[in-house]
């Protein structure tokens, strides 16, 4: 709980706030956090793509036709 408040000071300068009034300051607010939680989402889908990538497989087939055909496997 108290390293969300540091990070807020250190990183996104929150202490300094360049605008008027409680609805203003509001809403700026909302941004950092927004901030924090969009690189979280971001950080997180970077992270199940790769252990994804890691389980793709591709196999080649042969059709009735006589052409190869790549076919994805998900391993479990």
């Amino acid at each position: 709980m108290e390293g969300i408040p540091s990070i807020l000071r250190r990183k996104y300068h929150v202490d300094v706030i360049p605008v008027r009034g409680l609805v203003r300051s509001k809403i700026w607010f909302s941004f950092k956090i927004g901030a924090i939680n969009a690189k979280k989402v971001l950080k997180m889908a970077a992270e199940m793509a790769a252990t994804l990538y890691k389980n793709i497989k591709i196999r080649f087939i042969l059709t009735k036709s006589g052409k190869n055909q790549a076919k994805l496997l998900l391993a479990a």
